[in-house]
């Protein structure tokens, strides 16, 4: 699964819903003001398309597939956003990033 400005990209499935593209995310990461996460909408969105776009896409499809389309961000204990029940797949996108 990939996704593809707000559309999940399968190959095998006929309707594969959609995702949040980097201005929706950003919207729910922005708003929880983790002191470790992006300073604005703008460094969000820039960041977002960095990383789908890099060699950590695929952690970051796997980051937005878990948090679904209304996620309730909040700040894990090195101030970071993450997603209760997807902070495996911020763990993962994390040390794909370097850090």
């Amino acid at each position: 699964m990939e996704c593809v400005e707000g559309i999940w990209v399968d190959a095998g499935s006929e309707d594969p819903g959609t995702c949040l593209d980097c201005i929706g995310v950003c919207g729910f990461v922005v708003a929880a003001g983790c002191a470790g996460g992006p300073a604005d909408n703008d460094a969000c969105v820039t960041a977002c398309m960095a990383n789908q776009a890099g060699p950590c896409g695929l952690a970051y499809d796997q980051m937005l597939f878990c948090i679904g389309e209304a996620p309730t961000v909040t700040c894990d204990a090195a101030t970071r956003p993450t997603v209760v029940g997807c902070e495996d797949r911020f763990d993962d996108l994390h040390m794909c990033l370097g850090g």
